[in-house]
């Protein structure tokens, strides 16, 4: 989201490398217990924390490293009495000091900081947009421009949001070259070598050591189930296709989950919780590991976060006989789901096409094609799932930095570098009685103070 020239800016550094938007100011700081601070807002929020989870993120350099920003000191070694002993909050409310006993450390806390951690943008679930489920009704693909999407970070940013949404996007009128499809993963993150090698081509050859590379169809499956972290995004780029036939086929498996979830509850219990062996066995590897079909949140939540399915590599149930039965009839039950016109959707490929889709949520398969006229040639390789996101985030931190370069008040780095104008110097990290020479400090209202000897809190303001 784009922040106007008018909007407020952090005012304080920070124990990372990003910027943060502060349209809150602090009002008030209670200490309720040793274990927990209360932060108050002119919004009327109040966000409560753990002292040492502030006390570990001070950015003083014995505290925070101002070259790589990892944290120096250890909970292990800190005494017992770790405390908050006073706070005070700047006149603008867009900061907190805390003195902190017993080593009388005074750290500034920026309010943009402080408010990201208290709503959690900080988690890795927050750059996700919400799940989009899709069947054959919703069309094609969300389709972007190919030669964009590898030179205008608005494009790509804009791609890999939908991809993370809607777990498939397409781009087109790439260049046909052979390590195109290496350009576009590369966008995005680090490409992930498989036992097939840093990429693959996908065309029918007399020597096949998998089914995709021959001219049989293909049904809804997901790439290398056989792995304890199977591949998280798969890309594929057509460089010719003039056969007959071929067309792809695409299933949103989180959609089928919860159909299945809601309609036949029995069926997705047990493909939830009975396991299969997946393998990949050929003549230079054997690749196997035991998952079910539909894997869970791991977290808890019961949300479906993967989707393993493939007929040619599920090798034997692992599980108790009196389940085996239960087990078959449900892996039947799914596959045929997948494979109904409800919730296939086709599309032929084109020269400089190239699908971007998330293996371990979109199943992919073909129609089987002649190749006796005609050539089909398709280029692929992988990317984590991880990469994604943390491409969003740098994409998302980017803009909050450019976005927040109108502003009155800049974030300073560690080291002492500025990324804009700053308000009156106030990041330096005191102790009581003198200011380090970073800065001058920005004058403080004090809203409480305590003794370091003690742990019984009191209202901060």
């Amino acid at each position: 989201m784009k922040v106007g020239p008018s909007a407020p800016a952090s005012l304080l550094r920070t124990p990372d490398f990003d910027s943060y938007r502060c349209d809150h100011t602090v009002v008030g700081a209670d200490v309720v217990s040793s274990t927990t601070i209360e932060i108050r807002w002119s919004d009327g929020r109040v966000d409560r924390h753990h002292p040492w989870t502030l006390r570990e993120n001070a950015t003083d350099p014995a505290t925070t490293s101002p070259v790589t920003r990892e944290r120096l000191t250890d909970v292990a070694t800190w005494a017992d009495d770790v405390a908050v002993a006073s706070a005070a909050v700047a006149p603008d409310g867009r900061s907190l000091a805390i003195q902190w006993c017993p080593d009388g450390l005074v750290a500034d806390y920026d309010g943009g900081w402080l408010r990201h951690l208290g709503d959690r943008s900080w988690h890795p679930d927050s750059i996700r947009p919400p799940i989009e489920l899709w069947r054959s009704s919703t069309g094609e693909p969300p389709t972007f421009n190919g030669p964009a999407y590898l030179i205008d970070d608005g494009v790509l940013s804009d791609a890999l949001r939908a991809l993370a949404g809607h777990g498939l996007i397409r781009l087109r009128d790439l260049p046909v070259e052979r390590d195109g499809v290496l350009d576009v993963g590369r966008r995005i993150g680090v490409v992930r070598p498989t036992q097939f090698g840093p990429d693959f081509d996908v065309v029918a050859r007399p020597d096949a050591d998998s089914q995709a590379y021959t001219s049989t169809g293909l049904g809804p499956h997901t790439d290398i189930p056989t792995r304890e972290n199977p591949a998280g995004l798969q890309l594929l780029h057509c460089l010719v296709n003039t056969v007959s036939g071929g067309e792809s086929l695409m299933v949103d498996g989180f959609a089928v989950a919860e159909y299945l979830r809601v309609d036949e509850p029995d069926t997705f219990e047990a493909l939830t919780s009975l396991r299969w062996v997946w393998a990949n066995r050929s003549t230079a590897t054997d690749i196997r590991w035991s998952a079910p079909v539909i894997g869970l949140d791991p977290g808890g939540s019961g949300s479906v976060d993967e989707i393993r399915l493939a007929n040619t590599l599920r090798l034997f149930p692992d599980m108790d006989h009196d389940d085996v039965d239960l087990a078959y009839r449900a892996v039947r039950r799914f596959t045929r789901i997948c494979d109904s016109p409800e919730f296939r959707v086709m599309f032929p490929f084109r020269a400089g096409d190239c699908v971007v889709f998330d293996n371990r949520r979109v199943l992919h398969g073909r129609e089987s094609f002649t190749d006796v006229a005609g050539e089909r040639h398709l280029r692929g390789c992988y990317v984590d799932r991880d990469d994604l996101y943390a491409r969003l985030r740098m994409l998302a931190r980017a803009e909050r930095q450019r976005s927040l370069a109108g502003a009155d008040h800049w974030n300073r780095d560690l080291d002492g570098g500025d990324i804009g104008p700053r308000h009156g110097g106030g990041g330096a990290v005191r102790r009581f009685g003198r200011t380090n020479d970073v800065g001058p400090g920005v004058p403080r209202r004090p809203v409480g103070d305590r003794d370091c000897r003690g742990h019984q809190g009191r209202t901060l303001g």
